[in-house]
């Protein structure tokens, strides 16, 4: 799909993510996550999508897991520290961008004691949306 301008109004509306094949692989699923260094293989209108969040925010450094909402307008960039090396790292940082009210929450659990964990992310997509 070419880049215009109906393709970022498109994009605008809620329901061009929930008709990406991204989505659509499990009816059910309210979110994705995807890993930050596999962004590139998901379609254009999700790619499209959060790089609007990111044009709100900007870059939010050490972010691994990128949560994409499918019907809330949501992105939620997550800082797992450990993702490589554990099975269910900590969650350090998360940081949620509301795309129609161009709002961001900041969650740093960065200090806590018992931080929350990613926890078991079975639709976390790690090497494109086939794998």
């Amino acid at each position: 799909m070419a880049l215009t301008a109906r393709g970022l109004f498109h994009c605008a509306e809620t329901r061009g993510m929930t008709r990406a094949p991204y989505f659509s692989m499990e009816q059910l699923s309210k979110t994705r996550g995807v890993r930050r260094d596999s962004l590139d293989a998901l379609e254009l209108v999700l790619r499209v999508y959060e790089g609007c969040a990111r044009a709100l925010l900007g870059e939010v450094e050490g972010a691994n897991v990128i949560k994409l909402h499918r019907y809330s307008g949501k992105v939620t960039y997550l800082v797992c520290p450990g993702l490589d090396s554990n099975p269910d790292p900590a969650l350090e940082l998360r940081v949620k961008v509301t795309l129609p009210a161009l709002s961001i929450d900041i969650f740093d659990s960065s200090g806590r004691d018992d931080p929350p964990c990613l926890g078991v992310e079975p639709r976390l997509l790690a090497n494109g949306p086939a794998g």
